[in-house]
């Protein structure tokens, strides 16, 4: 680290390097630690002068009435997505499935993160096979302008209140396999089917929220663009509904997560870093994959949690450990829970020293009542010796604060109408 580099902040003040950032960093800390202050208003400032695109998830908005006067000082085009709003920017997740596979994992994803896992995982795997065959339908069978989810919970709406208008849909296209499908699913039971219809419904709850419908209808996004120019996309929603809006934000990261794992990029293209504060709101099925491969695509993804226990309750031990092993920069900021001062403690190791009678003795580095108390971050990155480093937050900087001051990007509406069209049934 040094103050010199354009990578992730990790104290206020010093910065890792763009190749170790390409590496991952994880920052813990509860409310109140120092998370924006210190790393993440300190990042996106920090790293404004590399040729970085920035995409940070901001449910507080914080970050963005703070840094985004000075990124568009910089040359940055702001972009933002806030699912509450209607001065916003587009993102429809159904523009980029181009295959089954692509329509069966947005399923997927969309029930996990609406329904979580179930104790009977025929419910949810039903749901998502309905959920898909109705995607299916619009993305290869019908006008652009009717692709969206907001369609598809029209559709399960439609089938359980007058199914024979949804059964000539089908018949329509002339698609044997889904056909087939289609008419395994009418098979169930009458109670069977409306439960899975229930759970269907359920999933995508969200999209009768008529800003969501809206928002979701047409995309403004386009991902190659951050490659090409600087671009800083804030995912604008609101604390209280982060985990309310936290589906649509999961389909986002991992879309684009996705996109950038398919194409290396030019020596001459932007690097592109997401910046995600509370991160627990999202649930990304790839995460583990993608955090140890992104590297290789000059990105890199720094994580922000109240606590480890979150990261774990999200994604299973497993999961969880292979995510923070290959974060090579971990920071624990003050006020960490007991478990985890107790594993720094043994992390950290010991030292020996000579009293005043000469006689050696052996103690923890930091014993984890030291850590607990400490007003200091502990700094692991690599294999290199721990660091015990005071925060410096943006206010103690005057070059810092006075850039927080700028006047912040407003963003304007993107949407020309009201309601987005539904698909006619005739």
């Amino acid at each position: 680290m040094s103050k010199e580099e354009l990578g992730f902040c990790l104290t206020g003040n010093y910065s890792l390097s763009i190749a170790d950032s390409y590496k991952n960093a994880i920052a813990l800390g509860g409310s109140g630690s120092g998370k924006s202050s210190a790393v993440l208003i300190n990042s996106a400032l920090l790293m404004a002068k590399g040729n970085s695109s920035l995409v940070i998830n901001d449910p507080s908005h914080e970050i963005r009435l703070k840094v985004s006067g000075a990124l568009m000082e910089e040359g940055y085009e702001i972009k933002v997505i806030n699912y509450s709003s209607l001065d916003s920017e587009c993102f429809n997740p159904l523009k980029r499935c181009k295959t089954i596979s692509d329509i069966q994992k947005l399923a997927t994803l969309l029930v996990r993160n609406a329904l979580g896992d179930a104790k009977d995982p025929f419910w949810n795997k039903s749901a998502e096979s309905v959920i898909s065959l109705f995607i299916r339908y619009l993305v290869f069978y019908t006008k652009p302008e009717y692709r969206t989810l907001y369609n598809v919970l029209h559709l399960i709406n439609v089938f359980a209140g007058n199914p024979e208008n949804i059964d000539r849909l089908i018949v329509k296209a002339r698609d044997e396999k889904m056909l087939s499908e289609y008419k395994a699913f009418v098979a169930y039971g009458d109670k069977t089917l409306s439960s899975i219809l229930a759970t269907a419904k359920a999933s995508l709850t969200i999209f009768t929220d008529e800003i969501v419908a809206s928002i979701t209808s047409i995309d403004t996004i386009d991902f190659t663009e951050f490659r090409k120019r600087k671009v800083a996309l804030f995912i604008n929603n609101s604390v209280p509904g982060m985990h309310y809006y936290g589906a649509l934000s999961s389909l986002f990261f991992q879309q684009f997560l996705n996109e950038i794992l398919t194409n290396i990029p030019n020596k001459d293209e932007n690097n592109i870093f997401f910046l995600l504060d509370e991160a627990s709101s999202m649930y990304l099925p790839a995460l583990s994959t993608t955090i140890s491969n992104i590297r290789k695509y000059n990105s890199g993804i720094l994580l922000v949690y109240q606590d480890y226990h979150q990261l774990e309750h999200i994604y299973g031990s497993y999961e969880a450990k292979n995510i923070s092993a290959n974060c090579f920069a971990k920071v624990y900021l003050p006020g960490q829970p007991i478990e985890t001062c107790k594993m720094l403690e043994t992390t950290l190791g010991k030292f020996e020293y000579l009293d005043e009678s000469d006689v050696r003795h052996t103690r923890q580095l930091m014993t984890a009542d030291e850590i607990r108390m400490s007003d200091k971050a502990i700094i692991l990155i690599g294999n290199k010796p721990p660091i015990h480093a005071k925060l410096n937050p943006y206010y103690n900087s005057w070059k810092l604060n006075t850039k927080t001051k700028l006047p912040p990007y407003e963003p304007e509406c993107k949407i020309s109408f009201d309601i987005p069209p539904l698909i006619p049934l005739e």
